[in-house]
């Protein structure tokens, strides 16, 4: 397969329907949303750019990075509205309470150094850093298990990192942890 379809099947995967569906896509943002007044987020790990889209039709200013030249470039065609640059989720280019929130969408457990990353996103907002990730693993999930944190590993880190409050809403398929700055 060329580099052109397999780039095309992957956006195309990641906005599938059903997947839109599993992530609750609405109802995250609307979480995110009502914990205060949000007017600029970062979308760290942004990936085709969903979430960033989604946080931008609410009127949030939106800033949206990830490792993945491909997916910025997909971003920046599927959603022109936001600023989509190329980073790392552990050395953020942004200055200090740069924005009100970050957003970490289905991206900790795909980082290098989860803890410098959270650090990163705590640097850089005001008020929030909200995760979204699988919740822990069950014997029955699909491979890799190990890429999962379970609730007190993702407390311990926000706690390690500074957050001075942690709390957890479970969803249908995820858990949408926000951590207060």
């Amino acid at each position: 397969m060329s580099r052109p379809e397999a780039y095309d099947e992957k956006i195309t995967k990641l906005r599938r329907t059903a997947r839109i569906a599993q992530l609750e896509v609405e109802r995250v943002v609307g979480l995110c949303l009502e914990t205060s007044r949000i007017t600029d987020l970062l979308d760290v790990g942004t990936g085709s750019g969903l979430f960033a889209e989604a946080f931008a039709l609410r009127g949030v200013k939106v800033f949206g990075l990830d490792p993945d030249p491909d997916m910025i470039r997909a971003a920046r065609c599927l959603v022109p509205a936001v600023s989509f640059h190329v980073a790392a989720a552990e050395a953020l280019p942004f200055a200090e309470r740069a924005v009100d929130a970050c957003f970490m969408g289905m991206v900790l457990h795909e980082t290098a150094d989860p803890d410098r990353s959270l650090l990163e996103a705590r640097r850089v907002a005001r008020n929030l850093v909200a995760v979204l990730e699988w919740p822990p693993a069950m014997p029955t999930d699909p491979p890799p298990p190990s890429r999962r944190f379970d609730y007190e590993e993702i407390d311990r880190m926000g706690r390690r990192t500074g957050f001075r409050g942690i709390s957890l809403f479970p969803l249908t398929d995820m858990v949408l942890y926000r951590m207060m700055i």
